[in-house]
């Protein structure tokens, strides 16, 4: 099988920076670093109490989690999604 026959039949790979599994639902800000998986968003603003970026290091009050790798920020209207909430 030649290798240029299974990457054109192969989903890309999105990897979480921070654990390196594959990323299922991705979490972001408005910088659009979204090389970070929910769980890890998660862990870091929740159990660090950290709201940064990690890449950037952007102070991000509200971040989205979705399955679309593709979709941006100001995409998303903060306002009518169900979680949103300041976390502190």
């Amino acid at each position: 099988v030649e290798v240029n026959a299974l990457s054109k039949t192969m989903e890309p790979t999105h990897n979480c920076s921070i654990c390196m599994e594959p990323v299922v639902e991705f979490a972001f800000g408005p910088c659009e670093h979204r090389d970070i998986c929910a769980l890890d968003a998660l862990r870091l603003r929740a159990l660090c109490n950290d709201t940064r970026c990690p890449f950037c290091k952007a102070d991000l009050p509200s971040v989205v989690v979705t399955q679309e790798a593709s979709r941006k920020f100001d995409s998303f209207q903060l306002s009518s999604l169900r979680y949103d909430r300041e976390c502190k």
